[in-house]
């Protein structure tokens, strides 16, 4: 895979699929410093101001309650945080366990991928909801909701 300017200006870069990828492929670990949701908060309300936001925040339902993982992307990560969202995205995150506490965020392919197709994953997750005050979404898909998922950290 690589990282290409996109010459779209709301996009910038895309994440273009080196090979064919078959569907339930894992494709990619997003990576970066964890962050408490505390931490997740203040580093996402500048992104609102125009900043870049590299912040990805997924919830685990048990027992016992929600426990939120926060890992932001912006200084430590790798090419994962180039990959842009999209209503019909062919990847999805799974939170994966492999006798860590801290589960990895692991990025599968949904669907078969073509050779040259960008990859795209929903930012939307179960602690999300879609928002009009978000950002608009440029995915061009024929199912677009109008608008980027907003992490319910972000919005209090």
């Amino acid at each position: 895979m690589s990282v290409v300017h996109s010459g779209i200006d709301q996009k910038r870069y895309q994440v273009i699929a080196g090979e064919a990828i078959p569907k339930g492929t894992f494709v990619s670990q997003y990576l970066g410093e964890v962050l408490t949701p505390d931490e997740a908060r203040d580093r996402l309300l500048p992104s609102y101001e125009g900043k870049n936001n590299y912040i990805l925040c997924l919830a685990e339902n048990f027992d016992q309650g929600v426990m939120l993982t926060c890992i932001d992307a912006a200084e430590f990560g790798n090419v994962s945080r180039f990959m842009n969202h999209s209503c019909d995205a062919n990847l999805e995150i799974k939170l994966v366990r492999t006798n860590i506490v801290i589960p990895r965020a692991c990025l599968f392919a949904r669907r078969d991928i073509a050779a040259g197709e960008e990859l795209c994953y929903n930012y939307g997750t179960e602690y999300t909801e879609e928002l009009t005050l978000g950002p608009p979404c440029h995915c061009g898909s024929s199912n677009c909701i109008g608008f980027l998922p907003v992490s319910r950290i972000a919005t209090g």
